[in-house]
């Protein structure tokens, strides 16, 4: 009964490994771009506070927070897909 249990669900197991990868390298992508935007975005906010404009410097912290918000939904759907790997596999 555990063997045809575990061969029914292997293609979905299968598949939870291909996202994983598939987030995995998504995340190492979105990470490097991270980095350059928010490099710019810093630098854009510094400017915007030494001539005193404050609602580009306010909206371009905004972005930034979005960003980091991205960031750390990407990396939860990857621990979520973990989880369901290693629930379905034990």
């Amino acid at each position: 009964m555990k063997m045809l249990a575990r061969v029914t669900l292997l293609p979905l197991i299968i598949v939870l490994r291909i996202m994983g990868v598939a987030v995995n390298l998504i995340i190492k992508i979105e990470c490097w771009a991270a980095g350059i935007i928010f490099l710019f975005f810093g630098i854009c906010i510094l400017l915007a506070v030494m001539n005193q404009l404050w609602l580009q410097a306010g909206i371009l912290g905004g972005m930034l927070g979005a960003g980091v918000l991205i960031l750390l939904l990407t990396t939860e759907v990857k621990l979520f897909i973990e989880g369901l790997i290693d629930r379905i596999t034990i």
